[in-house]
């Protein structure tokens, strides 16, 4: 069981939001009414989003796409333990909201957001951090697919 990584959900209403967005942990532990921990085996998919705020309004969004790893190259994350292998990373509000708006449509468009190979998402990272389009979702970017 060392080799899992663990997400933290935990959820104050109105000052912070962490969230798994899609990802089928292997297992969940509830630690109190506001809080759990999600475990991960090695090459599970996640998408995971941190949203937080204070008097003056939202501070920080965050929505992340990772894969979990037990060995190699792992980038630490708050709310991840230890680590994991970084496929997409964007911040900000309006950015989060247009990803999570091509996730909706991602969801509707292939099911599972698991079957989307990493490969897809290092390619949406790469074109949103030069401000350009998506690429199409092709078959042949779903991992588990046939062709």
């Amino acid at each position: 069981m060392t080799n899992l990584t663990l997400v933290v959900s935990q959820y104050m209403h109105e000052v912070y939001n962490h969230r798994l967005r899609f990802g089928t942990p292997v297992q969940s532990i509830r630690i109190d009414r506001t809080s759990s921990y999600n475990a991960f085996e090695p090459c599970d998919v996640f998408g995971y989003i941190r949203w937080r705020r204070n008097k003056f309004g939202t501070q920080d969004w965050r929505i992340y796409v990772c894969q979990a790893v037990s060995e190699g190259r792992i980038t630490r994350l708050p709310g991840i333990t230890p680590g994991a292998n970084v496929l997409l990373a964007l911040h900000g509000a309006e950015v989060v909201k247009r990803m999570l708006g091509h996730i909706d449509m991602l969801e509707k468009r292939a099911g599972d957001l698991q079957k989307i190979s990493p490969a897809y998402w290092r390619q949406l990272q790469n074109a949103k951090s030069i401000r350009m389009p998506a690429h199409a979702l092709s078959s042949n970017l779903l991992a588990n697919s046939e062709a």
